[in-house]
């Protein structure tokens, strides 16, 4: 079990380790040696910053090698201030390409991103495990210091439009166990029953949590979201009648 409390700079230094160890001993121990590597070092991926033991019932559904290969590059790139070209796949029919300029590593919900500019002048936090290829331009782009502070990301995930809300939670003790978002306050109404007040990250964040608690969550407001939540039910009963 990979220890939940390593830091995101251990995590690295042990994933450097595991990468010098492969391309030295690999070919020695066999392609067994060199997927039990590329599964040690997913797993210090995904296990970051969970908060609790590393047990899953779900895994990342990718090439883990080619995964492994594109952090390293990153990871070079970043070190040595490499422009770099980004085959990126939007969704599963779209694919986009970015010339990039790689400033950061980030975790954002237990998923590792790059963050910089693209040709555009865009900040773009892009998920690193749907990319597909990375080309070394060769060329070293202009440092700007500034840009080391992480642009759209907070403690909580990606603030984009930051929403306040009001839960009656119900049956459900677990969840006043865990910190949802910003300023959050939980008042106990009853021995099952609290009323969470918090801030979420984005509007997402939200639905994905309230969606979640079913019918043991009662929002009480944005009123807003109380209509939606009712659409969303009727869509569901009629996709099952």
């Amino acid at each position: 079990v990979i220890p939940p409390n390593l830091t995101i700079q251990q995590r690295n230094q042990l994933k450097h380790g595991l990468s010098i160890l492969e391309n030295q001993q690999g070919e020695n121990f066999g392609p067994t040696f060199s997927d039990a590597i590329g599964i040690l070092s997913t797993e210090l991926d995904q296990n970051y910053q969970t908060g609790a033991p590393s047990f899953q019932t779900v895994r990342m559904n990718i090439d883990l090698k080619l995964y492994q290969k594109n952090m390293e590059i990153l990871e070079s790139s970043i070190q040595g201030e490499k422009r770099i070209e980004i085959h990126y796949q939007k969704n599963y029919r779209e694919e986009r390409i970015y010339q990039f300029e790689p400033y950061a590593l980030v975790v954002v919900n237990n998923m590792w991103y790059v963050s910089g500019y693209d040709q555009k002048n865009r900040y773009l936090n892009l998920k690193i495990s749907r990319i597909s290829k990375i080309i070394d331009l060769n060329e070293n782009y202009r440092f700007d210091e500034e840009t080391l502070k992480v642009k759209g990301i907070g403690e909580f995930g990606y603030n984009i439009n930051p929403i306040s809300a009001i839960i009656i939670v119900e049956n459900m003790d677990y969840i006043s166990e865990y910190t949802w978002g910003e300023k959050q306050e939980i008042e106990w109404l009853s021995d099952n029953k609290f009323k969470l007040n918090v801030i979420f990250p984005n509007l997402l964040a939200f639905r994905k949590f309230v969606l979640g608690g079913g019918s043991h969550m009662t929002v009480l407001s944005p009123e807003s979201e109380r209509a939606w939540i009712k659409e969303e039910a009727k869509k569901i009963i009629q996709l099952y009648t």
